[in-house]
């Protein structure tokens, strides 16, 4: 009985630290999707702005 004892504390034991890598590395990819689409919306963002400024140049030529 001990024996038995021992063998479903470590086979809990494994059960409980698989579980823990798992979630890191789900915790891991879903924090890169989150950055990636930061990182999307700052270059959009970037992008919009130089439009928006070449718009007010283009506006300032042509109303001159």
């Amino acid at each position: 009985a001990p024996a038995i004892a021992m063998g479903n504390l470590f086979q809990a034991t494994a059960q409980a630290l698989a579980n823990a890598a798992h979630n890191a590395t789900n915790n891991q990819q879903q924090s890169y999707v989150t950055m990636q689409a930061a990182t999307t919306m700052g270059v959009a963002t970037l992008y919009s702005i130089d439009t928006a400024s070449t718009g007010v140049a283009t506006k300032s030529i042509l109303g001159s």
